[in-house]
This record gives structure tokens, sequence and C-alpha cells, in this order.
């Protein structure tokens, strides 16, 4: 087993103590700590700044997280409340996956006609990150709803 080196250790506490100050900053003005983390991910990747350079080995460890974040929803329900609510979760749920991708093509496809001035151009890199983005909404909106105790 190989030892986790030091490099990756310096940047979990970087990303740990940037998350945490804006956590911080975007709680003091009633924003979700989810947005933050989020935040936190675009400043510091690659496509950021590029503080944070082992991408590749830093994704396991966010997969992880993603399982325990879904692992830890999935304490919240019961199965007989699953039951009695699934035309709320497949409606509420199937809408917010709707909303949001079509949010992200229409943003893309504008974006694009805008700086481009081609319609038409970059449908398929729209549409993939739509369908890309729409399961990390859900994540976000089920933190939001564990924050405000709105789960049930």
């Amino acid at each position: 087993m190989e030892s986790i080196s030091f490099q990756i250790l310096a940047d979990l506490g970087l990303i740990f103590g940037v998350a945490v100050l804006l956590a911080l900053v975007f709680m003091r003005f009633h924003l979700p700590a989810v947005l933050a983390y989020l935040g936190a991910g675009l400043v510091l990747g690659p496509s950021g700044f590029g503080l944070v350079e082992r991408t590749e080995e830093l994704s396991l460890l966010a997969e992880l997280g993603v399982i325990l974040l879904l692992f830890t929803v999935g304490l919240e329900f019961s199965l007989s409340e699953a039951r009695n609510s699934w035309r709320a979760v497949l409606l509420g749920g199937g809408l917010q996956v709707a909303i949001t991708t079509l949010a992200v093509v229409a943003l893309l496809v504008l974006g694009h006609v805008w700086t481009d001035g081609q319609m038409g151009a970059g449908w398929s890199k729209a549409w993939t990150w739509g369908f890309l983005l729409a399961p990390s909404s859900t994540a976000v909106v089920l933190r939001l709803l564990d924050t405000r105790r709105e789960t049930r």
C-alpha cells in the first residue's frame, strides 16, 4: 500500500482551510455552506488559481465524500416515508433535475452565442454539462433542506 504523500496532505489542508473560511463568510450572509465548498473547488482547482494540482488523487477522496453525503441523506429517510411520498420525490426531484439541466444548457448556449455569435454551436457540450451538473445540484438542494430541517 502506498503512503499518502505530503503534497496531498498539504492540498487537503489548503482545501479545508479555504472551505471553512468561505463557509463562515457564506453563513454570515445566510447562504448555504455547500455553495462555499463548491466555491472553494472552483477557486483552488485547475480552472481557478490552480493551487491544488493532484486532482486525480483528490477525486477519489471526493467520491468517498459524495458516498458519505448520500449515506447520511439515506439515514434521514425510512422506507414507509419513501412509499408515502413517492409522487413528491419523483415530481420534485424530476423537476429539479430537468430545470437544472435546462438552465445549464441555456446559459452555455447563450454564452456561446454571445461570445462567438453562432447559434447551434456547442449544443452537445451544453447538454453534457447540464447532465453532469444536475446531480450536483441535487446534493446541494438536499443539503440545504437538511440544514433547514425540511427533509421530512
